[in-house]
Formats: structure tokens, sequence, C-alpha cells
């Protein structure tokens, strides 16, 4: 009876002995084991985009609407939810009339240390429709240029979209690295016509 106390009792020592070998080899493993991954990286950085804008009194030429004068860094301030966009030369709120015009120069700023994607948006919230229906925005034109700059410092520019009706509005997209700036114009147009009465709110002729 000793005996066979004593060969289970070597038995239950030997299998003891066996699972505390496997546990410390799977310990092992665990703590010293590693991965290497040579195709992707993780960048820590900050995302952080800016809207400035100069006026039409502010950087515009009124013979050409300001087109290769474009933003100015002198006057440019930068946009928040106060701020007041598309006033007429003398800085105040346009009345559009056959003839009426506005310009803005907008700078895209990306502030921050990590690459964007960008979209800028222009389309009309709040209209006010005649007796009939019609919407200023169906007689309003859009003109949208991209200010480039020639090597010897002259600005010139490069038109994007020009006389689109200004419609349900027009959206610009892009990408800018770390640091980087977008310039562009964007002008608002009533080109008389023989029909502008009709827009009239009162109701037409």
């Amino acid at each position: 009876m000793k005996l066979k106390k004593t060969k289970t009792f070597v038995a239950s020592l030997i299998a003891i002995f066996v699972c505390f070998s496997m546990l410390l080899g799977t310990t092992h493993a665990w703590f010293t084991d590693s991965v290497v991954n040579t195709n992707n990286f993780i960048t820590s950085g900050n995302v952080d985009v800016e809207l400035w804008h100069s006026s039409y009194k502010d950087s515009a030429d009124s013979s050409n609407w300001g087109l290769g004068f474009g933003y100015s860094e002198e006057k440019g301030t930068e946009v928040n939810g106060a701020t007041k966009l598309f006033l007429n030369e003398k800085g105040e709120e346009i009345l559009w009339e056959p003839g009426a015009t506005a310009v803005e120069n907008f700078r895209i700023k990306n502030t921050g240390t990590l690459a964007l994607k960008y979209e800028f948006t222009v389309k009309p919230i709040y209209q006010t429709l005649t007796a009939d229906g019609k919407k200023l925005s169906d007689v309003l034109e859009l003109y949208i240029d991209e200010i480039k700059w020639q090597d010897n410092g002259v600005p010139s520019g490069f038109e994007i979209v020009a006389g689109q009706i200004f419609g349900e509005g027009y959206t610009i997209k892009g990408e800018l690295l770390a640091g980087e700036e977008y310039d562009f114009w964007v002008g608002l147009e009533w080109e008389p016509t023989a029909n502008d009465n009709y827009y009239n709110v009162k109701g037409g002729l």
C-alpha cells in the first residue's frame, strides 16, 4: 500500500512538473516573441485648418473684379461665424439688382502638422422667392478663379468656373500638406437681361 501511494505521489509530482514546464515555455514565448511590420507607419499630429479672406474693398480692382490681385496679405482676416462676406465696394451688405457684383478673395491654410483634404462650398441658404417662385440664385452667375503666381512675382488667374449659374452652389475640393495654402477668389454677378423684372419680389411686371 505504501509503495502504491509513493508511486502515485511521484506520478503527481511528474505531472505537476510537466504542467509547470509547459507554463514556463508559454510565458517565455509570450514575453520574448516579436512582430516586425515594415509597411505601415503610425504618425501622431494634429489637424487644423483656417479660412481667411480679404474683401472686395480691400483687394479688388472694380474695373476687373480684382483678377490678378487676389488675397491681401496685409488686410486679410480669418473667417469666423460672425464674418460677413460678399459685401459691396463700400463694405456694406449688397443690394442685389441687375448689374450688381460681389467678390471675395479666400485663402485656405493648413496650420496643422498633418496633411488634409478640404471642401469649400458656396451655396445659397436663405432666398426670398418671387410671387411665382423665381429664385435669385437662378439669375446670379458664379465665377471662381484660382490664384497662381508667376516666377517674377506677378499674380495671374487660372479660371476654374466662369459664368456658371449659381443655382444650388459649387464645391471646391483639394488636398493640402502641412503648412500649405490655397488661394482663390469667388465672384457673383447679376448680369442685366431683358427678363430681370420677373425677379422682382413684388411679382414682376
